[in-house]
């Protein structure tokens, strides 16, 4: 395989629902279209060095008043209940897995609530980044977001 989506969630960022070559992970079993593999970001069920490239888009909408991502009463596709400690953590070891199984990174973010610059401490420092572009066009309320494309240095 030479992709793997690791939040794909109802795909809702690809025009072509099943291309070629491309591997869907998401943990929500109730998704319109579900993933080819139910699994976190965090320990994948696959072998190293599969990927050529993992796309990684974790949740960033936080609700400050609950302490919940996303919308804490309903499954969404983002999960419910998860805790900004927990997501934290998660990227984290989400970025350590895909240097286990891919040679690249591609990070999307949007920092409408934790800035680009405080998640990007979280990744681990064998990821290099090679480009970066925030998409001025795809703003929420004044925020960014952001693409940025990270090698394998190991």
């Amino acid at each position: 395989m030479l992709l793997l989506d690791a939040t794909a969630g109802n795909r809702m960022m690809w025009k072509n629902k099943s291309p070629p070559l491309t591997v869907f992970m998401d943990s929500q079993i109730k998704l319109n279209t579900p993933p080819d593999v139910f699994g976190c970001w965090e320990y994948t069920p696959f072998r190293d060095g599969i990927f050529l490239t993992v796309i990684f888009d974790p949740p960033h909408k936080f609700n400050r008043t609950s302490g919940f991502w996303a919308d804490p009463t309903s499954l969404n596709y983002y999960g419910a209940d998860i805790r900004r400690e927990k997501l934290v953590s998660g990227i984290y070891q989400g970025t350590r897995e895909f240097l286990r199984i891919a040679q690249r990174l591609c990070f999307k973010w949007c920092d409408d609530e934790i800035s680009l610059w405080r998640i990007l401490g979280l990744l681990p420092k064998e990821w290099k980044e090679i480009f970066r572009k925030g998409d001025d066009k795809v703003r929420v309320h004044g925020n960014t977001t952001w693409w940025i494309t990270f090698i394998n240095a190991m």
